[in-house]
């Protein structure tokens, strides 16, 4: 989530929050970007989710838990900003422009951002309200491109990367940098495939899993920094 948020905005966290709640303070003053209502939903789905997370076993999967974590998040950013839309759409559109990237405004940009599961998984309750956030505001705009600028796609993984052109020959991180390369995307519940070519850079953020020694006790709170794949 926060390499999401650094693709699309430049920014992440903590100095992604503060320039949202300076942009959002255009809005109409009737707003609440943060009513008590809302922060209330995500405390309480955040106490259910870390304790489930951390007293997983065999028999109480994580999977429905993590689902219902996500979806308490979704639900209230999702209300947000239908309200938004219905009061305040043009303030809304400008929030937009201030928020991300001029390229991904423009078209010039396009996004796609897929993990394997269901949901994102365990994340911190900033990174995840965050990246709500950012899908909404990159929605706005959605309809002026026969592609969506920002994608997401999920229960889906990388199977392949390839260059696009024949004369690159992949050999390392550093050497593809910046080089475009074709992704081969799998849907983890239909296997089916799909291609996006040209793509001129790859994040992939390994996370971090329960220790099998400890049965899937809780996770580790950082994650583990991202990597170019060879």
């Amino acid at each position: 989530m926060q390499d999401f948020q650094r693709v699309v905005t430049g920014e992440f966290g903590k100095e992604l929050l503060h320039k949202f709640n300076i942009a959002a303070s255009g809005l109409s003053p009737s707003i609440d970007m943060a009513s008590d209502a809302m922060l209330r939903a995500f405390l309480a789905a955040e106490d259910a989710g870390r304790r489930a997370y951390a007293w997983q076993r065999a028999s109480q999967p994580i999977s429905l838990a993590m689902q219902a974590w996500h979806d308490a998040f979704a639900s209230e950013v999702s209300k947000l900003f239908k309200h938004l839309k219905q009061v305040a759409i043009a303030q809304l559109r400008q929030l937009a422009a201030d928020i991300l990237r001029p390229e991904i405004l423009s078209g010039q940009l396009s996004v796609t951002w897929l993990y394997k599961d269901a949901t994102p998984g365990y994340a911190y309750a900033l990174n995840r309200y965050l990246s709500l956030v950012i899908q909404e505001l990159a929605a706005i705009n959605a309809n002026q491109f026969s592609v969506p600028a920002v994608q997401v796609l999920d229960s889906h993984e990388i199977v392949a990367i390839s260059p696009t052109y024949s004369t690159h020959s992949c050999s390392s991180s550093a050497g593809c940098f910046g080089v475009p390369h074709d992704v081969v995307l799998q849907s983890s519940t239909t296997k089916a495939t799909k291609q996006i070519n040209d793509v001129g850079l790859i994040v992939v953020r390994h996370g971090a899993m329960p220790d099998p020694l400890l049965a899937g006790a809780a996770i580790r709170e950082q994650m583990t920094p991202f990597d170019l794949p060879q």
